[in-house]
């Protein structure tokens, strides 16, 4: 009876441990901007830090709510055109979630580095359903730079910047925006 109820604590001690750990939160800065698949994501909503957060911890949990990316050949028998697709989420403590997500649109793709924004579909989920998009209602100097497209070393970097939106008047200003990824990511924090 004693080994039973000494095993019910450790489990019970475990799980407490699982759940009750303090809440970390999303960096308040943003990640430097490299070019070496260190698998960060980050940028600035109207002016406020934005950097993915999603915690590993809790029956809930979703390995890949940080970040989920995916890079592939469109084409098996050359290098070119490449599709992907970034995923980046951010969980609050009250159990609201935000998330980004970049991708080359269905059975297309890009032929290299430089400015993709055109060729791109980037959406913004902030919670209780409010979906920005990149409309490009006014023509504005819009920005999806891919500065590294690695295949030896399974790297895809870069930096943005543009306006989503969610209608004509209403919009977010996405700034100094950045990544830095492996080719398959599936990340949350621990």
């Amino acid at each position: 009876m004693e080994l039973r109820n000494l095993l019910c604590f450790v489990f019970m001690t475990s799980l407490c441990g699982l759940q009750c750990r303090k809440y970390q939160g999303p960096s308040t800065e943003l990640p430097p901007i490299t070019q070496e698949g260190k698998n960060t994501f980050g940028c600035k909503i109207d002016g406020k830090v934005w950097v993915p957060y999603y915690s590993c911890i809790g029956f809930s949990a979703n390995p890949c709510g940080e970040l989920a990316v995916n890079v592939f050949r469109t084409n098996k028998d050359s290098s070119f055109p490449v599709s992907f697709s970034i995923k980046a989420g951010q969980k609050a403590r009250d159990n609201s979630f935000n998330s980004f997500t970049i991708e080359t649109p269905t059975n297309k793709g890009i032929f290299g580095t430089g400015n993709k924004f055109d060729s791109l579909e980037i959406h913004f989920l902030r919670p209780v359903v409010q979906f920005y998009e990149n409309y490009n209602y006014y023509q504005k100097q819009e920005k999806f730079e891919i500065t590294r497209l690695d295949f030896n070393n399974k790297i895809i970097s870069g930096v943005f910047e543009f306006t989503l939106y969610k209608s004509m008047t209403d919009s977010i200003k996405i700034t100094e925006g950045r990544f830095d990824l492996k080719f398959s990511v599936c990340k949350c924090s621990r």
